[in-house]
């Protein structure tokens, strides 16, 4: 990711005509190398592919969605649309009718339509914190709190034009905020239900790029349920390397277009 060298140590908001610009400096001064772009923040992102659509790829070289997708994509909301659409298992929506007609079963969780992690995100567990919220329905929306909610696994997906790179899979061990947020601690797997599930969904797509695609597994209906899908690097990446998967090195080399070996992980590392 560029902005570590374009913005080091720096409070600045990156705005698209700073972006624009600065790209185009580093560009022109580093012209006889490839540059490597990793998708590691929402905002960047979307400002870098903006960024290629006005200029051309240049001598970038990256995996990403294009723009009306990306959006699609970092939008929870037009995510589930996606997965109703195509019959992918999602935690039921409760709509803004549905919730002011009381049709709808406690408890709840109440979720910021873009972000990441655990910002933003509420619990309605019984009536008294029902009183206290009033949902913004432009900026948040409603879903149903799976009893098993804190049974939170993920697949990684390297994928490009159709074909499966390489993948792993993790599970949640310990979140922060203990209630569920973010993963602080997980362990490696192979989950072969996951891999099948993203492989289903990122076909559908029709996308290339790095994935971190969120499961809730339902023991009401033995089914894994979508959270959500970041189309960018995560927070427990290091963990690929742990377990001989190198997400991030088989990106560069797909980028460089230098073929990477199907690699199996290492379950149970932590």
């Amino acid at each position: 990711n560029l902005c570590s060298y374009i913005y080091p140590k720096s409070q600045i908001e990156v705005v698209d005509y700073n972006f624009e610009n600065d790209f185009l400096k580093i560009s022109k001064k580093f012209s006889e190398y490839d540059l490597i772009y990793i998708p590691v923040e929402e905002k960047t992102t979307t400002s870098f592919i903006k960024f290629i659509n006005n200029n051309g790829k240049i001598n970038f070289k990256f995996l990403l969605p294009k723009i009306e997708l990306y959006n699609i994509l970092t939008n929870k909301n037009s995510f589930n649309k996606f997965c109703l659409k195509n019959n992918f298992d999602i935690p039921k929506i409760i709509s803004e009718d549905d919730y002011n007609m009381n049709k709808f079963k406690l408890p709840l969780i109440i979720k910021p339509i873009k972000g990441s992690g655990s910002r933003g995100i509420k619990y309605v567990i019984n009536k008294n914190d029902l009183k206290k919220i009033n949902i913004d329905f432009k900026h948040f929306f409603l879903q149903e709190l799976v009893p098993n909610s804190r049974n939170v696994e993920a697949g990684f997906f390297l994928w490009k034009n159709g074909e499966l790179i390489n993948f792993y899979s993790h599970k949640r061990i310990v979140t922060y905020p203990k209630n569920g947020g973010v993963s602080v601690l997980s362990r490696s797997s192979n989950n072969i239900k996951i891999k099948k599930l993203g492989v289903e969904i990122l076909m559908e797509l029709n996308c290339s790029g790095l994935f971190m695609i969120e499961f809730l597994y339902d023991e009401r209906d033995d089914r894994y349920k979508i959270i959500e899908i970041n189309p960018r690097i995560w927070g427990s990446v290091l963990l690929s390397k742990y377990c001989n998967v190198s997400l991030i090195e088989d990106y560069i080399n797909v980028c460089k277009n230098i073929n990477v070996k199907k690699k199996y992980p290492i379950e149970n590392l932590s």
